[in-house]
């Protein structure tokens, strides 16, 4: 222990309640405590909780589901299929979370694929072969004069039904463009058996995506077919 910090205190043990792929479960798990650091709950790491009510399996499904419908069908899917009762605004918020999560790795540049080049091999005595590929998709986005539309909307709604109000979360600012351009990067051997895809948005370059991503994969110095 470094000079000057005090010791662990064990705080007691603190129910919390947390959504599994299996259903809502209670956990019991020891809180400790000292003055440098303030709480910690090496329970919650180890199952990865530490910063989210919703397990790691239910954050992915969520997520997946979310990929090709709205939030509020992704909610209404999931309840029907995984026997998951969460709201469209519990989905967005975990989507989003999820999104922010990935971008802050991304830029760490501390996300990378798990092979390396010399696992693109057919056999141990093959030289290795990656294929890569770039491309770039244009996205549909919100604007802010739909954004405008879809609240009037909804305030129109909620008068005519008189339905109670509710606090509600900070509003989101809109696209300044109804379509912007996303970049794709990806790698993947002739069998496809090892794929790795990154995307990037905005002003950032695709080289600062593209190259820590090579260099994670082991492709500095590895001949690479590009298409």
């Amino acid at each position: 222990m470094a000079n000057g910090e005090t010791r662990w205190r064990n705080k007691g043990r603190q129910r919390v309640t947390y959504l599994t792929i299996n259903g809502r479960v209670a956990i019991d798990r020891v809180v400790y405590w000292r003055k440098e650091t303030g709480p910690v709950i090496p329970a919650d790491t180890f199952l990865g909780i530490a910063t989210s009510r919703y397990s790691p399996g239910v954050r992915e499904i969520l997520c997946r589901e979310a990929m090709h419908s709205s939030f509020g069908q992704a909610a209404e899917d999931v309840k029907r299929v995984g026997q998951l009762s969460v709201s469209a605004e519990e989905v967005r918020w975990n989507v989003e979370q999820e999104g922010r999560r990935v971008l802050a790795v991304q830029k760490a540049q501390e996300l990378s694929p798990g092979w390396t080049a010399m696992d693109a091999r057919e056999s141990p005595d093959s030289s290795s072969c990656v294929i890569t590929g770039a491309d770039g998709v244009l996205i549909p986005m919100v604007t802010q004069v739909e954004k405008e539309k879809r609240r009037a909307n909804r305030r129109a709604g909620r008068k005519a039904w008189s339905r109670k109000k509710h606090r509600r979360g900070r509003k989101r600012q809109g696209s300044d463009q109804a379509y912007k351009e996303f970049k794709l990067v990806a790698f993947y051997d002739p069998s496809q058996t090892h794929q790795y895809a990154v995307g990037t948005s905005g002003v950032v370059s695709i080289g600062n995506v593209c190259g820590p991503s090579a260099g994670n994969a082991g492709l500095s110095g590895i001949p690479c077919e590009g298409v």
